[in-house]
């Protein structure tokens, strides 16, 4: 027999719909019922698992042990529980209550050394003046310590660091206005300050000013943002309502019970571990004389309140809480008292009123609206359709009264009209809803001063800042959520929303774009304007080619020079102004000169200026088709300027000329000038990319603008602030309204400025000159290192993986960007393959690309250049032209391959030639698209050179998983997932893939070939991500040692969120130099194997250049080693190579070689080095032994780190004579400190063995040493070193182990 669960199931098999189904289930729970099942019963019989409450049970029968144990073990305790102190009378033994409450001898002295010892102000005195840390957190409670003493000396900490919390709360609360905000500063500016000066005091680095700035980064925000987080929950917790409670705030006893629930359970999840009970009596204490004192002035307030209304002085409102405890309940936390409500009556002027039974009335004037809503509503749907009596009528008037009245106008109209009957229909419920909220408002008492408060109660002051209800929270969640899309990831994100807003599909496959991907693909639309100038002129409708491009038009005469090119353009501009001058405008020629040089030059020049007049009537016929223009304004362009030319002219100051380049409107009329004008070919490639663009731009708007009316039509309650603005009149902040040219007019609609920005393509963003600056080492560090081949080959296997899950065509790896490469390569010599990549040109699908993120505009180069080459190809100027042409095949041949399946596929599906284009251009782009980018983002990304690449990476593979799960996570098996499995087999216990550095096993795939390692990397996101994940948990079922699987999620966490710090490149590499610490290989800048105490031109390792240790020896010698100008080797190579990448790389081998070469140096004889010099296969090349990187180095110097402070902490102790403490830090070393130091001693001997042989010149016998020699020599070195440290570490962990 089938169980009702199984029923469920074939009834919605067989169609059966949610309704039905449920219908059948209450009918059979209604019979099961009076059958006399349970109702546990009937929900085990519909498939209900009962929950298991042994846990819970055994859990708390856990507690209670523990709590029964401390009460009947425990000596000190709290001396309010009279109960306890009765039971312990009962007993043989029974202790006095004096020595229950302070011990045998209260010892005030103790108390206040230890609570004093604890504030901040003592602990900075401390770190100023070298004294160490407190007693009072080296030494136990003396054991006589009882808990009343404890409690005693938890206040006095806190009462005199009250002024610190108190500053700390201002300062939140001043600079944001929120008081939540002020509790979290008033937690986190005193937790950051003591986590940072305690790690200073055990670290014994006294006033050490870099040393407390890493301590301040590592620990200090750290503790910081648990505290505030703490703390601000604390605040927001009384003020939740729960059901059956109401707000928590209005009881002491729900008050302070979820103070001190949010205030320890947030600790406990923050931190890792519960409270101990003596921890949380404390805190309880603590919160509730809290939450029982009020402070003086309110208590003056609310006791002069009371004698105000009811006549009740302060003496006897105490007496008469005697007999009722609620009145003392009442005066800490309400503005009235319950039991004196029958007293109200004799003050009528103030009129209190229970403000319960007004909220509850409010709900129920809200909830009939809702209802009143609801019908009109329905009325409203009916009587806006075309059809209706209502909408004909209105329509009639309308027309009557306007007869060029629009039908947008019309239906905006009848949408007011029906939204006006509504409003008036709950006009009488607002009236009294609004009554009713103002006698609330009056009830509160603002002044002392009674008859202030009748005098203001026609005052609208600004409320109190109420602390958020949970309602209220996720609000604001959502709004941060939205808030940090917008800002960090998607500046489009608005035109997302708006289409979920009309109800439209945000998800498509392959069909025409929606309104989203339209504003995304307005970032290749500068390549669409490359276009014509390159290939051809384009049909604003389909896309087909129309003319000639000016590229081709003016081949010949640029073929001749630049002075032939610069004689055609005299010729086009003196032809211009002779037709001007037949018009009657002033144009600043000689027009008896410009006719007879145009005469003389006809028969050479004529020719080709017809030609760029039909290819700049071309380029108006775009505009046309576009509706950018109307067809009377071109007819009348065309006729008056039949051989136009831009006239953009100098704009003068003193004299000079102010601007470098020429700019005008295109479509802006002519007025006549005596001032110079710029080149004509210069202004008609500008006005190609600002028509091309413009036009594009419009249609993307006015598709925005008929997807709102057509919503408001079927809705009026959609996008109910969007509305037709007039520019002149309106009083709409400029920032919110867009504007956009329907039918060739100008129209201007409110929309918000969030949507406005949305509109905004990467070439329009502007930045001023301070960012400019700031990013200039940003902005060659990301050509360093991504033009270079080490960068372009690992990066075509990133995206050709990437390809096969992130696009909606199949893709084979490898294979399918391979052909797109030689399609791109080959497309010269092969017309259809030719045709192919003219069609992506068009499309919208390039400038998606790293290469093009900080060359949003094509055309800002020499016209000359881009009449000869094309704007696409001239980008590749320069000495870096090679590796710019390489880089820009690695990141566009993935993506040309999956344009071209997907417009073939688009085409089959039939989509017209335009749609298909921009469809295959979309999903191209979408492969990783580096223009996508949020507000904020883009200037972090101006600062921080891959942030955005980062956000983009991992915002494209979430939305793979959440857009096709089945089919990403099949993918991401066979491509990431299979591979990492296989390789983690060949590797897990190869003692040389052990030592190698986190950054390389988490970023690239190790293996070797014939004992040589190499590297091959993974895929972006998905690989690092995917692959750490997978390796760490075959680590931690191999082994079964969970905690180390724990320590990996949280550095993995950690290093992945590295990626995201906004550190702006300009300060990094000075702050990794302060701390000596690499963010990026997440170790020492300069290797902790070298001594401290060096001059600073002996910082260097045999990896150093020769050039930064030259240049650091001749600065040092000219300011003095001790000067702040002074520098080392390493950290003026680490700034280097900073601000450059993967280039700086080969200019400081360059320069290497020059000095060395130009005897400038002597030939140091460097070591060979074990990576190959071949660039590509350089990449995947892994050095033979890690050296100071390797794992077990680095670990061992951390490790040893620890043990050293604790050491240090001995010798102090021990020279202070303070044997007591020697012996405890003693214990808690727990190693034997000479060994650890032997071992050390053996490392750093054998750095300096190996710098000896570095700087080698020849051998004891006179023989020259060769640079292989040298490397072997210094490689032994290295692994005897590394098999040092590995033997301290398993030492280490043998101790810990026992």
């Amino acid at each position: 027999m089938t169980s009702l669960a199984e029923q469920t199931n074939i009834l919605n098999d067989a169609g059966f719909s949610s309704k039905e189904i449920e219908d059948w289930k209450k009918d059979k729970i209604i019979k099961l019922n009076s059958a006399g099942f349970s109702n546990a019963e009937v929900a085990e019989e519909f498939g209900v698992v009962p929950a298991n409450n042994n846990a819970n049970k055994d859990y708390f029968n856990t507690v209670k042990a523990q709590l029964e144990n401390e009460y009947y073990t425990q000596e000190s305790i709290s001396p309010d529980d009279e109960l306890l102190y009765q039971s312990k009378i009962d007993q043989a033994d029974a202790p006095s209550l004096k020595e229950l409450v302070v011990g045998k001898e209260f010892d005030g002295d103790e108390i206040l050394k230890r609570g004093w010892g604890k504030t901040l102000y003592d602990m900075t005195y401390r770190l100023a003046t070298d004294e160490g840390l407190s007693e009072a957190f080296t030494q136990e409670e003396p054991e006589d310590y009882t808990w009343f003493e404890g409690l005693l000396e938890r206040g006095l900490t806190l009462g005199a660091e009250l002024p610190i919390y108190g500053g700390s709360f201002l300062a939140g609360t001043g600079a944001t206005g929120n008081p939540i905000a002020g509790a979290f500063t008033a937690g986190a500016i005193p937790g950051a300050a003591r986590a940072t000066i305690l790690k200073g005091l055990e670290q014994q680095s006294y006033g050490q000013p870099v040393e407390i700035l890493k301590n301040f980064l590592q620990e200090g925000i750290v503790e910081g943002a648990k505290q505030g987080t703490i703390f601000a929950t604390a605040a927001i917790a009384p003020q939740l309502k729960l059901p059956f409670v109401g707000k928590l705030a209005d009881r002491y006893t729900t008050r302070v019970a979820s103070q001190l629930t949010a205030f320890e359970g947030v600790g406990a999840i923050l931190n890792g571990q519960l409270p101990t009970l003596k921890e949380f009596s404390y805190s309880a204490v603590m919160f509730g004389g809290l939450g029982l004192v009020q402070p003086k002035k309110t208590m003056e307030t609310r006791t002069k309140t009371i004698f105000v209304d009811t006549g009740k002085k302060p003496n006897q409102v105490f007496k008469d809480s005697i007999l009722d405890k609620t009145i003392l309940e009442d005066v800490s936390s309400r503005t009235y008292v319950r039991s004196y409500n029958k007293l109200l009556d004799r003050k009528p002027k103030i009129k209190i009123v229970d403000k319960e039974t007004i909220q509850q009335k409010i709900i129920e004037l809200k909830n009939k609206n809702k209802e009143i809503y609801k019908t009109e509503r329905e009325k409203n749907e009916k009587d806006g359709k075309t059809t209706s009596e209502f909408y004909v009528n209105l329509r009639k008037k309308l027309i009557k009264e306007n007869p060029e009245i629009s039908q947008l106008e019309i239906i905006e109209t009848v949408k007011r009209e029906l939204s006006n009957r509504t409003n008036k229909k709950l006009e009488e419920n607002l009236l009294k809803i609004k009554k009713f909220e103002k006698q609330i408002d009056k009830s509160v008492v603002i002044f002392e001063d009674p008859l202030a408060n009748q005098a203001a109660e026609n005052i609208a002051f600004k409320p109190k800042v109420e602390i958020p209800t949970v309602e209220r929270l996720k609000e604001m969640g959502s709004t941060v959520k939205r808030k940090s899309i917008i800002q960090g990831i998607d500046n489009k994100y608005p035109i997302l929303e708006a289409m979920r807003e009309a109800k439209i599909n945000t998800k498509t496959g392959i069909e025409k774009l929606n309104l989203y991907e339209q504003a995304r693909i307005m970032e290749g639309m500068p390549n669409r304007a490359a276009y014509f100038i390159e290939y051809n002129t384009l049909n604003g409708k389909t896309l087909a080619d129309k003319g000639l491009g000016l590229k081709e038009i003016t081949k010949d005469i640029v073929k001749e020079g630049k002075n032939q090119t610069q004689l055609f353009e005299t010729y086009l501009s003196n032809r211009r102004a002779i037709e001007l001058d037949a018009r009657g405008i002033e144009t600043g020629f000689n027009i008896s000169t410009a006719k007879e040089f145009v005469n003389k030059y006809k028969f050479q020049f004529e020719q080709t200026a017809k030609k760029t007049d039909t290819y700049q009537r071309q380029l108006l016929e775009y505009a046309r088709d576009g509706g950018f223009i109307t067809a009377e304004a071109f007819t009348a362009m065309t006729e008056a300027n039949k051989n136009y030319v831009t006239f953009a002219r100098e704009l003068l100051q003193d004299g000079k000329p102010v601007v470098a380049e020429g700019s005008v409107n295109p479509f802006k009329k002519i007025e006549g000038s005596k001032l110079r004008v710029y080149p004509p070919l210069e202004q008609m490639i500008k006005n190609t990319n600002t028509i091309v663009n413009a036009v594009e731009r419009n249609q993307v708007k006015l598709n925005f603008i008929d997807m709102v009316a057509k919503s408001k039509a079927k809705d009026p309650n959609t996008f109910k602030f969007f509305k037709k603005e007039n520019p002149k009149t309106t009083k709409v902040p400029k920032e919110e309204l867009l504007t956009f040219r329907k039918d060739g007019k100008l129209e201007t609609w409110k929309v918000g400025k969030d949507l406005v920005n949305s509109f905004k393509t990467l070439d329009q963003q502007g930045s001023n000159m301070l960012m400019n600056y700031l990013g200039a080492p940003a902005r060659t560090l990301r050509a360093g290192a991504i033009l270079i081949p080490d960068f372009a080959v690992p990066n075509f296997f990133r995206d050709t993986m990437q390809a096969s899950f992130l696009n909606k065509v199949g893709f084979v790896p490898i294979q399918d960007s391979i052909i797109g490469a030689f399609n791109i390569i080959t497309k010269g010599n092969n017309k259809k393959t030719m045709e192919m990549y003219k069609k992506y040109v068009k499309s919208g699908g390039m400038q998606s690309t790293l290469l093009a993120v900080d060359k949003p505009n094509i055309f800002d180069g020499k016209v000359y250049d881009i009449l000869a080459k094309g704007p696409v190809r001239n980008a590749d100027r320069g000495i870096l032209a090679p590796f710019k042409a390489l880089t820009r095949l690695s990141e566009e041949m993935t993506r040309f391959r999956i344009f071209e399946k997907t417009y073939k596929k688009a085409i089959e599906k039939g989509l017209t030639e335009k749609q298909a284009l921009e469809r295959g251009g979309f999903e191209a782009r979408n492969l990783l698209d580096y223009a996508k980018r949020g507000s904020l983002g883009q200037n972090i990304n101006r600062l921080v050179p891959f942030w955005n690449a980062r956000v983009q990476g991992l915002t494209r593979l979430y939305e793979a998983f959440r857009d096709t799960p089945a089919r990403t996570t099949a993918m991401v098996g066979a491509y990431v997932a299979v591979p990492t499995i296989g390789f983690y087999m060949l590797n897990y216990d190869d003692k040389d893939y052990k030592e190698e550095p986190d950054w390389i096993k988490q970023n690239y795939y190790y293996f070797k070939i014939a004992d040589k390692a190499y590297r091959f990397p993974k895929p972006f996101e998905v690989g690092t991500l995917v692959s750490s994940v997978i390796e760490k948990t075959l680590d931690w079922v191999r082994t079964n040692e969970p905690q180390e699987f724990a320590k990996f999620a949280k550095d993995f966490f950690i290093n992945n969120a590295k990626g995201f710090y906004p550190i702006p490149t300009v300060i990094r590499p000075l702050a990794e130099n302060a701390m000596n610490y690499s963010f990026f290989r997440d170790a020492p800048v300069v290797p902790k194997s070298l001594d401290k105490n060096l001059p600073n031109k002996f910082y260097y390792t045999e990896y150093t250049s020769e050039t930064f240790k030259l240049l650091s020896k001749t600065i040092n010698g000219l300011v003095g080693d001790d000067s702040f100008f002074a520098t080392n080797p390493i950290h003026a190579e680490n700034v280097f190579r900073s601000w450059t990448g993967g280039i700086g790389r080969y200019v400081i081998d360059t320069l290497d070689y020059a000095i060395i070469k130009g005897k400038i140096i002597d030939d140091p004889i460097k070591p060979t080095d074990t990576l190959s010099k071949i660039p590509v296969v350089r990449a995947f090349d892994i050095r033979d032994v890690p050296g100071y990187s390797a794992q077990s180095i680095v670990k061992f110097f951390e490790e040893y780190e620890k043990v050293d402070k604790i050491v240090n902490g001995m010798d102090f102790a021990k020279k202070a004579g303070d044997f007591e403490e020697y012996k405890k830090l003693k214990e808690t070393l727990n190693v034997d400190e000479v060994k650890l130091l032997e071992y050390r001693k053996q490392i750093k001997k054998l750095d300096k063995q190996i710098r000896t042989i570095y700087n080698l010149k020849e051998f004891p016998n006179g023989d020259i040493p060769t640079p292989d020699e040298k490397r072997e020599l210094i490689d032994d070195y290295y692994k005897l070193m590394i098999n040092f440290a590995q033997q301290a570490l398993t030492y280490l962990e043998l101790v810990r182990k026992k």
